[in-house]
């Protein structure tokens, strides 16, 4: 896995595609066999798998939320990321159906924000 103009971009050997987040071990498979990369506009959306099995999913922004210039350059873009993690927390509040869940916010990846999903 790597990060490539805020893209993340899956390596072909999959041994490669994971992440340690609170001394646990994810691996990260795309949505889609078809692309080895997320297509949105502004974050990448991946299947992220724990070592016991379960599936999550996790959105990552495509912009380093730690550098000020990249946050005032793309500050609407970032506000949008923002507001679309508050509308599926507050779906599920109000007992959408076919909503998921979100269970944490995290900064995983190079200043990239993400946003665990379940």
């Amino acid at each position: 896995m790597r990060v490539n103009g805020g893209n993340i971009i899956l390596s072909s050997d999959t041994r490669r595609n994971y992440l340690r987040h609170d001394s646990l071990d994810y691996s990260i498979t795309s949505i889609s066999p078809e692309f080895k990369k997320s297509k949105g506009g502004n974050s990448s959306v991946f299947w992220l798998t724990p070592q016991d099995g379960s599936e999550l999913a996790i959105k990552f922004s495509k912009y380093d939320v730690s550098d000020k210039n990249a946050v005032a350059k793309n500050a609407t873009r970032i506000e949008r990321f923002e507001r679309e993690i508050d509308a599926l927390v507050r779906a599920k509040t109000n007992r959408f159906q076919n909503v998921i869940s979100t269970t944490s916010r995290v900064n995983l990846v190079s200043g990239i924000d993400g946003s665990l999903i379940t």
